[in-house]
């Protein structure tokens, strides 16, 4: 405990015994400032032992996706929610305001409805994704154009259903199978091409594949086809020499 004088010498040179400057706490009225949080992410915070819900998730306002660390079934790589592998992405955040998004490296899988919704304009797929699962990028009413690589496999049903906006879908080399109703609902799409010599579109009954879009509808082609499969003959000929491609 400090004496008496010592109190008065302190208070007399500012200082404390050992020398140093005393600290002096100003009283201030002032009213505390809010901070501007405007344009700043919502995450979407998985915790810890949390399972995600994706229905939840679809109804929320949010930017991006966060995984507490330590969790052992999900990650979250450029803001979308994957398994914890990273190899398959769960869900892209509906209510992003990116308008690109570049699907990160060693992505092999978007899994069901993924990118249902979202207000994403182009996607660009990893060279590495195998697998696009149904419904995957349904209901994306302002992308673009998409092109599948050359190591997609498989593409579900649906995949591409309400995407009003779609004008140009390529599926590369290697595909072997198209779902059911893949371009429904593409009032926009011209311009389709599959590089692979593919022999399985999946249908329901009745179905003529792509016979929504322009690109069946306005064709001038006589044969209108999607990799070994011929899906539409315009010609008028008596005799019809069938395309070297079709098989």
């Amino acid at each position: 405990p400090e004496t008496a004088a010592e109190e008065t010498e302190k208070e007399k040179s500012g200082k404390d015994k050992s020398g140093k400057k005393a600290e002096t706490t100003a009283e201030t009225t002032a009213e505390p400032v809010e901070p501007d949080i405007t344009g700043l992410p919502v995450y979407a915070v998985i915790k810890k032992g949390e399972t995600f819900d994706r229905y939840r998730c679809s109804t929320l306002e949010f930017d991006a996706f966060r995984v507490e660390k330590g969790h052992r079934q999900y990650s979250a790589r450029a803001g979308a929610l994957y398994d914890y592998s990273g190899e398959t992405l769960i869900m892209f955040p509906r209510s992003s305001i990116a308008d690109v998004f570049e699907i990160p490296a060693f992505t092999l899988a978007i899994d069901e409805s993924a990118f249902e919704g979202a207000r994403l304009v182009e996607i660009y797929p990893d060279a590495e994704l195998k697998y696009v699962s149904n419904r995957a990028f349904a209901g994306c009413a302002a992308l673009t154009k998409i092109t599948l690589g050359d190591s997609v496999e498989f593409v579900g049903d649906e995949a591409f259903s309400g995407c009003a906006a779609l004008t140009s879908l390529v599926i590369g080399a290697s595909c072997r199978v198209i779902g059911a109703g893949v371009a429904d609902g593409c009032a926009s799409l011209a311009y389709v091409r599959v590089n692979a010599d593919i022999f399985t579109i999946k249908t329901r009954e009745g179905e003529i594949p792509f016979s929504d879009t322009p690109w069946y509808t306005e064709t001038d082609r006589e044969f209108l086809t999607l990799g070994a499969l011929l899906i539409k003959y315009t010609g008028r000929g008596g005799e019809v020499i069938i395309d070297f491609s079709v098989k």
